[in-house]
């Protein structure tokens, strides 16, 4: 399989929710890398992830692998996977070389066990392009927020 380092990730952006519609990106929340966490883990939340890749004219008309992995950096758990192909084609009129934008939207429920480090993880035909990391964390002076036992 041939490499994926023509395609170019052009965005990764985390969010509460994200979209696309009609080549359009939606976003609510968009744009965070700290997650501020003052319920008591475990903490579920949804959370969304837009990519945009933009594929050089020689790769239009190709399918490719697309992965995008939500994970703890320390102990590298996946916390939220999809995977799925993707192609894009040359719309009549465009100039002969120019690149197409190919946007995904991801969202789901994530639940974070502690407070640290993690990260977004995104895969071409099996290689990592690019990396997003963020943090969870407990508000300042609110000490370590643990579940009370039954």
């Amino acid at each position: 399989m041939e490499s994926a380092r023509s395609l170019d990730v052009d965005f990764l952006i985390l969010s509460d929710f994200a979209e696309v519609i009609g080549a359009k990106l939606y976003l609510q929340g968009g744009g965070w890398d700290v997650l501020t966490v003052v319920d008591p883990f475990p903490h579920s939340r949804n959370i969304g992830v837009a990519v945009g890749i933009a594929a050089p004219w020689s790769d239009t008309n190709r399918r490719f692998e697309l992965s995008l992995r939500v994970l703890s950096e320390e102990r590298q758990i996946d916390l939220m996977a999809a995977q799925g192909q993707m192609e894009t084609g040359r719309p009549a009129g465009i100039p002969a070389g120019a690149k197409q934008l190919i946007m995904v939207a991801l969202n789901g429920p994530v639940t974070f066990e502690e407070s640290g480090e993690y990260v977004v993880m995104v895969s071409i035909d099996g290689e990592e392009v690019r990396r997003r990391p963020f943090r969870v964390v407990t508000p300042p002076g609110a000490g370590p927020v643990v579940r009370a036992s039954a």
